[in-house]
This record gives structure tokens, C-alpha cells and sequence, in this order.
């Protein structure tokens, strides 16, 4: 069976767009300055193809984790660049000088981000194929930018090993801020195949 028909590949970026609008949403609430979805690409793709897919930028050095935990299992991974942090921590913090902003307040903010991001995706996922999901406690991971990429392909290459799954659910989101700073973090997915394969039988039936 080919999982990502193109209508499969179609509700699965519908899925990701409304999670993403509503994190938007939410973002701007908390940090008081309008946040909007700019752009987001998503992308379906195997673990054994992800280094020629794999569009994160080579000076990522923050890197959040989240697993999908409940009826259907996965992990997301949420990568930013310094400059990236350095401009959520003005939107955010607009009273203080970037060196007047501490390690814990910046750690802080990009949990709530990654909560913020996660849940959202995943509470679309669980209402759209009626699935009981959820998102554990992320991690925050502040690492050399050249120690990302092995980071992610480990985790993935660990979910192979363990035949959970072959595929891996990318997406690029660009946020934009007041002023016109954008956000474009990379956002990684990794689910098991019976997610997959849900998404894909929910694709046919909204078409019947």
C-alpha cells in the first residue's frame, strides 16, 4: 500500500498548517506582539533518504525533543539558530538588552515554544482521527551546531532498529513577528507507521 498518496501528503500538511496557525496564536498572546504563519512545507519522506531532505540549517545549536505518547507513538524535534533565539528573546523580552537575558530565561521561553508548537500539532492529529495522543514533558538540548544532525539521526536510527518505523515527517515553519523578524524553525517529526497509515485511510474517506 503507498502511504502518502497525494491526498494523504494534502491532509497531512492541512494537519501541520492548523496545528501551526494555532501555536501562532497562542505565541502572540503570551509574548504580547502579533505572531503570524508565514510558510510551512511539509514533507514525507524514509529514514534512508533524510540526508538528502534534511534542510536544517548548519548553525543549529538549540535542539527541543517531545515524544508522542498514548494510543499512537513518535517524537518531534524543534531546531533554532542563535540568531533565531536571539530574536524570540527580543519579541519576547522587548524591555531588556539581549546580554541583560539569562540562560534560564531563554530556556524557559523555547519550552513554552516547544509545548506551544507540540501540543498543537498533536491535539489536531488526536481530533482529526479521533485518537487519544498527547505530548510528554520536552527536553532542551543546547549543543555545537555540527552535533544537531548526529543528534536527530541517531534518534531516528534507533526507531528503525527497533522496526517502530521507516518514515519520518518533516516540516518547515516560518513565523513572522512584528517588524518583520522572521522565524523559520526546523520542526521534525517522526511517527510510527500506524499513524502514518491512519492519516492515509482518514485522507481516503474524507474524499468518499
Amino acid at each position: 500500500m503507498e502511504l502518502f498518496t497525494e491526498k494523504a501528503r494534502l491532509e497531512t500538511y492541512r494537519i501541520f498548517q492548523l496545528g501551526c496557525e494555532d501555536a501562532a496564536l497562542t505565541l502572540s498572546k503570551v509574548i504580547h506582539q502579533p505572531i503570524s504563519l508565514q510558510e510551512i512545507e511539509v514533507q514525507v519522506t524514509s529514514v534512508k533518504e533524510l540526508d538528502f531532505h534534511f534542510q536544517c540549517p548548519n548553525d543549529c545549536n538549540y535542539l527541543l525533543t517531545t515524544e508522542v505518547i498514548g494510543e499512537l507513538k513518535g517524537k518531534s524535534f524543534l531546531c533554532f539558530t542563535q540568531q533565531e533565539v536571539d530574536t524570540l528573546s527580543s519579541v519576547a523580552f522587548p524591555n531588556k538588552a539581549i546580554g541583560e537575558i539569562t540562560p534560564s530565561m531563554v530556556s524557559a521561553l523555547l519550552l513554552e515554544l516547544d509545548n506551544m508548537l507540540s501540543a498543537r500539532v498533536i491535539t489536531q492529529i488526536a481530533n482529526i482521527l479521533d485518537i487519544k495522543i498527547f505530548g510528554d514533558v520536552p527536553e532542551l538540548y543546547n549543543v555545537e551546531p555540527q552535533e544537531v544532525k548526529p543528534m536527530i539521526s541517531e534518534a531516528l536510527s534507533s526507531y528503525v532498529a527497533a522496526e517502530q518505523s521507516e518514515w519520518v515527517l518533516m516540516a518547515h515553519v516560518k513565523f513572522l513577528s512584528e517588524g518583520d523578524k522572521s522565524i523559520s524553525p526546523c520542526f521534525f517529526w517522526k511517527f510510527t507507521d500506524p499513524l502514518l497509515k491512519a492519516i492515509h485511510s482518514f485522507s481516503l474517506e474524507a474524499t468518499q
